[in-house]
């Protein structure tokens, strides 16, 4: 019996359908001599401080840097049964062979050896590595097996930066938490944040200034100043107005014409950061939204490819599948174009060695009906399926005219385009796309009429505030950042973060009130910038990102040890830790301008007044806390927070005019009960009131 552990119930769902398991148990599915079981994400999970000592339930200075000799995983307590049940299959004596199904790349790669390597299973690993959810794209991949081994490196890698991420995460949040206010930090999420808070300060120091610009005005077109060393604008207003009356009321000579016919390839297939920058410029779209879209569209419609990829190319074992691709996206659009195409293996997108697990996001070649696509999922699925059509069509042509006049010994140039052929602009509009002017036929030495010359008065303007698809941008190309040669070259390729985390990250800045959405603006609130002043350079800077991914990266390729790597790890964290407090920073948050209404009783943190129950701040924090006392309770009535105040300290208190079922009134002592799991009020004593007369 083989077990295939598949990341998520739905996928499993997929693959026991292809392969032949039919039959559902708990838990899993079997048939054909396969037991398709699944994990739902993370089963298991790098150990909370406490679990190493219970002194790390509290937090404090003096107990930093926790850095584990040997580090624990654990299994999520929520999912322990699903866990429970792919151990015993995998360990069972049927058992002849374990494949990993997660998804093919470094996170879906720790998923499944976690499960395994915590279930102590010692059976031999084949890995099913696929970009299609499609029924024969699975087949081909069951065909074609991979041997567990070949992944060992990137399993590595993943645990690596799994811990890399505890380290650094637990004792910086812990370190700024103690000495300024509650904080999270991290590896990913400070230095983009601190690209917000940059980009904000640049602009709210950015002072304006003036210049100018000098045209030209002919009967039929305009053209602008540019002096001999290729400038146009001038901040001397008294040489503006010197040339500009050195060139009034005078024609123009043409010193200069050039034509050139040139072409615009089609841009290449989407990755993820490019599908998501995208949607966010024509629809709108978060990142977080973007990606998940395209996993239903992956997963659900098997409509298009793995989303959470970073290349844009294709390989050339593909080239055979093309046609099958176009006949289904024809059957939704582009069907009068598609029709046309003839040659499939002619495209600038083909390149095996821009591939590295997975090729860019693309449709697949089942037909699907877009009318069980929610309008969402259509415009995703539409720019998909476009942007690979377009790889087909010709490029667009166009012929370039320059034109250098001459007034008085003073070149105004002006730039005309005359489209020869729309190619794959027919089908895919370019956002970037500038009018341009239509210039009359001229020659050389002829005159041109001159109406006037003009100044242009204009101000220097700052940056914009990013938005997800210039942050998108920013992530991606961190390497600007960077002084580092060698560095800045890694980034280069991959950025900070990872196509499949970056929209996580801009969501969890969100979620920690470190930046504000306004309308499509990212933009940094008071306590986003000031933990960016207060934060060690180390966490601030692209450069640890930089760092971090180049040994991974050379971890997964066997080319560095693991140790070396979190040897580094562990003495920044010691830095961090030891660095001395500086700046003196009030934080200002929403649940520091609340009243405190008690300490929890499970983890020691503050208690606080919501619209519906008196809260742990813990419930959105790590290791996370649900303690709660709801406000309406159908037997006792409603809660005040004077009575919460008391039973947080552990008293007794009184509640009156109690309803009994028969419908006797009765008033009562209650206390606090907490199982763990649920909190109660339970008595301590009661009497019996009369029942009020009328």
């Amino acid at each position: 019996m083989k077990v295939v552990i598949a990341e998520k119930p739905s996928v499993a769902r997929d693959i026991a359908r292809t392969i032949g398991a039919t039959k559902t148990k708990d838990g899993y599915i079997e048939g054909n001599n396969y037991i398709v079981t699944w994990c739902i994400g993370h089963l298991v999970g790098l150990a909370f401080p406490s679990s190493y000592n219970e002194k790390y339930k509290q937090w404090n200075i003096e107990d930093l840097p926790i850095i584990p000799e040997q580090f624990k995983f654990e299994v999520f307590k929520n999912t322990k049964k699903q866990f429970n049940i792919i151990k015993d299959l995998i360990n069972s004596s049927n058992t002849t062979e374990v494949i990993f199904a997660a998804d093919a790349g470094r996170e879906g790669e720790l998923i499944n050896r976690l499960v395994y390597s915590q279930a102590k299973c010692t059976k031999p690993i084949k890995r099913l590595w696929i970009s299609s959810m499609t029924e024969e794209a699975i087949k081909q991949g069951f065909k074609n097996l991979k041997d567990g081994k070949e992944y060992e490196n990137l399993y590595k890698s993943a645990e690596c930066r799994a811990i890399a991420d505890w380290l650094i995460g637990i004792n910086a949040s812990r370190k700024y938490s103690i000495e300024y206010s509650k904080l999270t930090l991290g590896r990913v999420q400070t230095p983009t944040l601190a690209m917000i808070v940059q980009r904000q300060d640049e602009i709210d120091n950015f002072v304006s200034t003036p210049y100018y610009e000098i045209e030209a005005e002919y009967d039929t077109f305009t053209g602008k100043y540019v002096d001999e060393n290729g400038k146009y604008k001038f901040t001397d207003e008294k040489a503006v107005e010197n040339i500009l009356n050195k060139t009034k009321g005078f024609n123009g000579i043409v010193k200069n014409l050039s034509k050139k016919q040139k072409k615009n390839y089609a841009p290449l297939p989407f990755d993820l950061t490019e599908l998501q920058r995208e949607a966010n410029k024509r629809y709108g779209y978060t990142a977080q939204k973007t990606l998940n879209i395209a996993q239903t569209l992956y997963e659900k419609h098997k409509a298009t490819t793995y989303p959470r990829t970073d290349s844009r190319y294709l390989s050339d074992d593909m080239i055979s599948t093309f046609k099958g691709v176009l006949e289904a996206v024809k059957n939704n659009y582009h069907e009068q174009i598609i029709d046309t195409i003839k040659c499939y293996n002619k495209l600038k997108c083909i390149n095996n060695l821009k591939i590295s697990d997975h090729h860019a996001i693309i449709p697949t070649n089942k037909k699907v009906d877009i009318n069980n696509m929610t309008e969402d999922e259509k415009n995703i699925y539409q720019m998909v399926c476009t942007r690979f059509v377009v790889q087909f069509l010709e490029p667009y042509q166009y012929e370039e005219t320059i034109l250098n006049i001459d007034i008085q010994k003073h070149i105004f140039v002006s730039k005309g385009k005359i489209v020869l052929a729309q190619g794959w602009k027919a089908i895919e509009c370019d956002s970037k796309q500038i009018e341009e002017m239509t210039l009359p036929k001229l020659n050389k030495n002829d005159t041109v009429a001159v109406n006037k010359t003009y100044r242009v008065d204009k101000k220097t303007t700052p940056k914009k505030q990013f938005t997800e698809a210039t942050l998108l941008t920013a992530m991606e190309n961190a390497g600007q950042y960077v002084k580092d040669e060698e560095l800045k070259e890694q980034l280069k390729e991959k950025g900070i973060g990872t196509p499949a985390t970056r929209a996580s990250i801009i969501e969890k800045i969100i979620k920690e009130q470190y930046i504000d959405r306004k309308r499509k603006n990212l933009v940094p609130t008071e306590k986003g910038i000031n933990l960016i002043t207060i934060a060690p350079t180390e966490l601030t800077s692209a450069e640890l990102t930089g760092e971090w991914e180049q040994k991974l990266n050379k971890i997964a390729k066997g080319e560095i040890n693991t140790n070396t790597f979190l040897d580094e790890i562990k003495n920044l964290t010691k830095k961090i830790v030891e660095t001395k407090a500086t700046k003196q920073i009030e934080f200002k948050t929403k649940n520091h301008e609340k009243e405190v209404i008690g300490i929890c009783p499970r983890c020691k943190r503050n208690i606080y007044e919501g619209k519906k129950n008196f809260y742990c701040e813990g419930y959105k924090e790590e290791p996370k806390c649900t303690f709660a006392i709801w406000k309406d309770n159908k037997f006792y009535g409603k809660v005040t927070k004077t009575q919460a105040k008391k039973l947080l300290k552990g008293e007794k208190v009184l509640f009156q005019k109690l309803k009994s079922k028969k419908g006797k009134e009765y008033e009562a002592f209650l206390k606090l009960e907490d199982t763990g799991k649920y909190v109660n009020l339970v008595f301590d004593s009661y009497n019996t009131l009369k029942k009020n007369s009328k």
